[in-house]
C-alpha cells in the first residue's frame, strides 16, 4: 500500500453550544435537539480544493483531497452543530508556502445527516502566518450500499502489487518493490451501510519504508463504484500518520 499523505493532521470536534455561529448551512428547528448521525461518504471542497471524506459514527473522520492534502481524526457531534480544533503537519520534504510544518487551526460548522455539513476555519503557522477558509461537502449516497465480507472480498491492484481481501475479512499483500508484507483485516460495521473496519500491519519492508515495519494502521474502508472498475478506499491511521489509499479491484 502506497504512502501518498503529504498533509497529516488531527482533528477534534466537540460540542458547540447555541445555534450554530459561524456555520455555512441551516437544518430545519426540528433537528437541533437531536445528535445528527455523522456516518457517511461525502464530497465537496476544503480550501477550495475538491476532496473526499468517509465518518463513521464511531466518532472517526478522514479526509483525502485531489492535491494529496489528507488527514483524520475524530468527532463529537451536538445536535446539528460542533466546534472543532486540529493541527495540520506537512509530510517530509513538504512545507507550507512561509517555509514551516505546522499550523494550528480552530474552526465551527453543521451537519445535515445524510445531506452536507461545513466548516468555518481559522489556520496560524508556527511562523505566525494566518489564513481563513472554509470546508463544504455533500453526502454520497454510495454509503447506503449494503455491507458485507462476501462483497468486500477479492483481489485489488496496489500500483502493480496485489492486495488480497478474503472472504473472512483477511488482507494480504507481499510487495516485490519494497519487500512489505502486509497483514490486516476488515470487519463489518453496520451491514446497511458501506463502511468497513480495517487494519493493517507492516512487516519486512527494506530501503525507505524499514521504519513502518511492526507498525499498525487502523481505521475505516469503503467501496467507490463511482466509475469501473468499482475501488476500495483505505482510510487508515497511527498517531499523527495517515494512509488514504484507493485501490481498482481487479
Amino acid at each position: 500500500m502506497r504512502f501518498i499523505v503529504y498533509f497529516i493532521f488531527s482533528i477534534l470536534l466537540a460540542a458547540c453550544g447555541g445555534g450554530g455561529g459561524g456555520s455555512t448551512a441551516s437544518t430545519p428547528s426540528s433537528s437541533a435537539s437531536t445528535n445528527q448521525s455523522l456516518g457517511g461518504i461525502w464530497t465537496g471542497t476544503y480550501d477550495g480544493v475538491p476532496v473526499d471524506a468517509a465518518t463513521l459514527d464511531t466518532g472517526e473522520i478522514f479526509f483525502f483531497s485531489s492535491d494529496n492534502q489528507s488527514g483524520g481524526g475524530t468527532a463529537v457531534v451536538s445536535g446539528n452543530s460542533f466546534s472543532a480544533s486540529w493541527q495540520v503537519i506537512t509530510d517530509i520534504g513538504w512545507m507550507f508556502e512561509d517555509g514551516s510544518t505546522v499550523a494550528n487551526c480552530s474552526g465551527a460548522g453543521t451537519i445535515i445527516e445524510r445531506q452536507s455539513f461545513s466548516l468555518i476555519y481559522s489556520c496560524t503557522t508556527t511562523l505566525g502566518t494566518s489564513s481563513n477558509s472554509t470546508a463544504s461537502l455533500n453526502y454520497l449516497n454510495i454509503y447506503d450500499r449494503d455491507s458485507s465480507l462476501s462483497t468486500i472480498a477479492g483481489n485489488y491492484n496496489d500500483g502493480g502489487e496485489t492486495l488480497t481481501v478474503s472472504s473472512n475479512g483477511v488482507i494480504f499483500e507481499q510487495s516485490a518493490s519494497t519487500n512489505c508484507i502486509l497483514n490486516g483485516t476488515v470487519g463489518v460495521i453496520n451491514s446497511n451501510y458501506n463502511a468497513y473496519k480495517g487494519s493493517i500491519t507492516y512487516s519486512n519492508c527494506t530501503g525507505d519504508y524499514a521504519e513502518f515495519n511492526n507498525n499498525t494502521y487502523t481505521g475505516a474502508a469503503f467501496l467507490d463504484n463511482r466509475t469501473s472498475p468499482e475501488k476500495v478506499v483505505f482510510a487508515l491511521k497511527r498517531n499523527n500518520r495517515v494512509i488514504i489509499d484507493s485501490l481498482p479491484r481487479l
